[in-house]
């Protein structure tokens, strides 16, 4: 039984090294936030056919939006909350 748990614990330690977006045990909710949305972002500018639609569906050009997305990767959630709101 342990060595099932050794080897699922070495596992997701490989796809945290793999995947830095994933998180971890110490990552804080704005930055995981801030990844899957940098990650989404990224998706998007990536894809020219889901570049297209929503081009389509935000009545801008395929330029315009992706500017957009590459803009909105800089800080996706705001800035990060202060010591004081933790």
């Amino acid at each position: 039984m342990s060595e099932g748990k050794y080897a699922l614990n070495t596992y997701l330690q490989q796809l945290c090294i793999k995947h830095p977006s994933t998180g971890g045990a110490d990552t804080e909710r704005h930055e995981f936030a801030c990844n899957v949305k940098r990650d989404s972002y990224a998706t998007y500018i990536s894809h020219p056919g889901i570049l297209q639609y929503m081009s389509v569906a935000q009545n801008q050009s395929v330029a315009r939006q992706r500017f957009h997305f590459v803009q909105s990767m800089i800080q996706p959630c705001g800035p990060p909350p202060s010591e004081e709101e933790w």
